[in-house]
């Protein structure tokens, strides 16, 4: 997490002072807050997730022997146990290359687990798409998407830069791999390589017999990533400045607690009238270097 939660008095405007207490054993979050009223602004800059990233793409072939641009679809893998319902992918059209537009958004699916014969495994997703579903280029380009954090932004057949669109201002990645009115069918781009859990230690190939849903060709998949969970939304709304005394925030994670302590990810925040509070302790609550401790509940 970037930094305590910072909140105000309701009625004075006064800032208080938040001490965040976390405990990885049961990745609980305890904020004790000094003050009456409380008007909190949750912090959502968390790192985004390395091994959750586009694995497979097919936006073109040939129109023979059937329609063509046919069994177009994206491929989304997790190496570390990611809920990637969490994400989306949202295309865009690079016909204008300094001003792609957004023309589809799809949730991710949950996906499934898949364990790969040439070594280790992965949730992997598929995004299926309508006949001529996916735009054939140039410069097209997808973005993977958790909330409003872009995780990947890459394109085909040339760079974009995305007008509009959770990818406004960004740059593309051109994949360096094509696909052509003369692809054969039932066939796809894949990254490759490995083994490896990060999209950084694959690399993209050409046309080659679609994996979708299943492990790509010629990839090997190492051992996951731990990667800490993902902040993706609160209750109260992240800003809510109507909150209530020794009220609960809910926080959504984007991955489940996996060591069964838990069921949901939880923040209690406790609040006490400044008169309350003895002097001695006010002081050592405004001391930077000074932590509260308190038993696990």
């Amino acid at each position: 997490m970037s930094g305590a939660p910072h909140c105000n008095n309701a009625t004075t405007g006064e800032s208080l002072e938040s001490f965040p207490l976390f405990d990885p054993r049961t990745s609980v979050m305890r904020s004790v807050l000094r003050g009456a009223l409380l008007a909190c602004a949750l912090p959502f800059a968390f790192p985004a997730a390395a091994d959750v990233f586009i694995n497979e793409i097919h936006y073109d072939d040939a129109d023979t022997p059937t329609m063509g641009d046919t069994n177009e679809a994206i491929e989304i893998v997790a190496t570390g146990g990611e809920d990637l319902s969490q994400y989306s992918i949202v295309l865009y059209n690079g016909s204008s290359p300094a001003a792609a537009t957004v023309y589809d958004t799809d949730a991710v699916p949950v996906g499934s687990a898949v364990s790969c014969s040439g070594g280790g495994g992965a949730t992997i997703a598929v995004i299926n798409y309508p006949q001529n579903g996916v735009q054939n280029g140039g410069n097209d380009a997808i973005a993977l998407v958790q909330g409003s954090t872009v995780i990947q932004f890459l394109s085909y057949e040339g760079v974009a830069t995305a007008s509009g669109g959770p990818a406004s201002g960004m740059a593309s990645i051109d994949i360096g791999v094509s696909e052509a009115g003369s692809t054969v069918e039932g066939t796809s781009l894949q990254l490759g390589g490995g083994p490896s859990s990060t999209y950084s230690g694959f690399s993209w190939n050409g046309s080659a017999t679609a994996t979708m849903g299943a492990c790509n060709n010629g990839q090997t998949f190492g051992a996951p990533v731990d990667n800490p969970p993902q902040l993706t939304g609160s209750n109260p709304a992240n800003g809510a400045n109507t909150v209530a005394v020794a009220s609960d925030v809910v926080l959504t994670f984007s991955e489940a607690v996996r060591r069964g302590l838990l069921v949901d990810y939880k923040v209690l925040v406790l609040a006490v009238e400044e008169s309350h509070v003895s002097r001695s302790l006010q002081v050592l609550l405004k001391d930077e270097n000074n932590q509260l401790r308190v038993d696990d509940a």
